[in-house]
């Protein structure tokens, strides 16, 4: 799991500096998959998969963003309720559970008084309260391997009545930074293709429709649905996909579908939804500025320092300062020029996104 949460990182931060386009274009390479319906490297089967794993990843990148610093409890507090929601546990297995998450993330957190919150104990075994994993389990929790979430379904399934509930809660806080890289990633015309190709699919796999439905929610989080994507959802109603997701279907029409017109901040990117939108990207623009504006600096002083120090020992000191200025100016202005071309393609990406 640590290797993998660190490959995670690794996308994430890249995340806040490269167009989201590209990161999930990079994802779609990774797992070979292609949004195009001529696409005949694989039998359909193996494409199906294929393609529910990708929109997974989607889901992992977006949802597993770097909390706050005081994010342990709210951390602690997921990962107990994902181990529970698999089955009664006792309370040595979590503890070594919340351990392994300590020694990755050096996140620590008392598990009792959360357990005394989310848990009932039965014998010598803790038991998850039923309405808890109703509302916060997450079917695509990345520590949790797939015959585990299955076992979780199965009892969650049983757990729930015939109610209109999302599929999945809302994502953890993250850090500012992050916070607008995910509503980036998920608003950006990539992931808008891809999530139209998971709910309008023919490939035999009906996990690829339950992937699209979460992806859907977490969108529907971001008050964004399209009338591509709303028909899409309707269609989706002809096809049995279980009971949870069933439920978070039913959930994502009710908040989209019964008025479309009353509701248009949740089916376009309206102006009165830009300027929260607007503002987290102008802090991260910011702060990646300043981050540029210090390294200009340091280079500046490191290439004068070695101008000074490679110039002969005889020359007049005004001639030494004559290129230390000449050399520092040169560099300045290539550096000036590099950030504003950084910030104008920030900005023009930030325009096309809210054009659409």
């Amino acid at each position: 799991h640590s290797l993998r949460d660190i490959d995670l990182a690794a996308v994430q931060i890249a995340a806040t500096v490269l167009p989201p386009d590209a990161i999930i274009q990079g994802i779609l390479r990774a797992f070979c998959v292609s949004l195009e319906n001529d696409d005949t490297r694989f039998d359909q089967n193996v494409r199906g998969t294929l393609l529910a794993s990708a929109i997974e990843c989607v889901c992992i990148l977006v949802t597993e963003m770097p909390g706050p610093q005081k994010a342990a409890e709210a951390s602690v507090r997921r990962e107990l309720i994902h181990a529970l929601a698999v089955g009664p546990r006792r309370h040595s297995e979590l503890v070594t559970i919340v351990s392994a998450l300590s020694n990755s993330r050096g996140l620590r957190w008392p598990i009792a008084p959360l357990l005394e919150v989310i848990a009932f104990r039965q014998n010598e075994l803790w038991e998850l309260k039923q309405e808890v994993g109703i509302r916060e389990y997450d079917p695509c929790f990345p520590r949790l391997q797939r015959p585990a979430h299955q076992k979780a379904l199965d009892r969650l399934a049983s757990w729930r009545k015939e109610q209109k509930l999302p599929v999945v809660p809302p994502p953890p806080a993250a850090r500012t930074i992050f916070a607008a890289t995910r509503s980036r990633l998920l608003c950006c015309a990539t992931t808008h293709r891809l999530l139209l190709a998971g709910l309008t699919t023919s490939l035999p796999v009906l996990e690829v429709r339950s992937r699209a439905i979460h992806l859907a929610t977490l969108l529907a989080y971001e008050n964004q649905c399209s009338d591509q994507v709303l028909a899409s959802l309707r269609a989706a109603k002809d096809h049995d996909l279980g009971k949870l997701y069933n439920q978070g279907l039913d959930w994502l029409l009710s908040t989209f579908g019964e008025d479309i017109e009353s509701k248009k901040i949740k089916t376009s990117v309206e102006i009165s939804a830009l300027p929260s939108k607007q503002k987290k990207c102008d802090t991260a623009r910011r702060k990646v500025i300043e981050q540029m504006t210090k390294r200009q600096e340091k280079f500046a002083a490191t290439l004068e320092a070695e101008e000074i120090k490679s110039s002969p020992i005889l020359a007049p000191s005004i001639t030494k300062q004559k290129k230390c200025d000449t050399v520092r100016r040169r560099v300045m202005e290539q550096m000036a020029k590099r950030q504003a071309n950084f910030a104008a393609t920030l900005k023009t990406e930030d325009e096309k996104k809210f054009a659409r």
